[in-house]
């Protein structure tokens, strides 16, 4: 258990939630298709709007995936070392990182970071924590330059 609170893994994703409401809709646009003969007229026009839509929600959610193919599997935040590791051959001092953000939303991790040297790391919420995310956040108030925001609750 020391060893945890030394390392903490984000581990990227293939999905989101994001993602995963643009397939549900695509899917449910496909339904209303297949079932266009048996669908009531007062509900016609809201099935055409997903039989047009669900095209586009796919292609979003494609092009959402695809967009992540450069993160990194893995970043793994060591707080022994005091550093960030973004890949074998990327690491960065947690005294280098001038302003940083991990947010979370839906219980998936986000990680912005700016550099002194004004290099920026972006990455979308497609990591998952391999401990609770409390006692990441806990981890990370020791480091005064990153900051953990929990997603917003309405």
């Amino acid at each position: 258990m020391a060893d945890k609170l030394n390392q903490v893994s984000l581990m990227k994703k293939c999905y989101n939630p994001q993602t995963v409401v643009l397939v549900l809709v695509s899917v449910t646009g496909l339904i209303a298709f297949l079932t266009l003969d048996i669908t009531p007229k007062d509900l016609l026009a809201k099935a055409f709007f997903l039989i047009v839509f669900s095209p586009i929600t796919i292609v979003w959610a494609v092009a959402i995936i695809f967009s992540t193919k450069n993160y990194p599997s893995r970043i793994i935040f060591d707080f022994k070392k005091q550093h960030i590791q973004f890949s074998e051959a990327v690491a960065i001092n947690f005294d280098e990182v001038e302003s940083g953000l991990v947010h979370s939303k839906f219980g998936f991790l986000g990680v912005s970071l700016v550099l002194s040297s004004g290099k920026k790391y972006i990455y979308r919420n497609f990591f998952t924590c391999d401990i609770d995310e409390a006692e990441f956040a806990s981890l990370l108030k020791n480091v005064h330059s990153i900051k953990y925001e929990y997603e917003k609750k309405v």
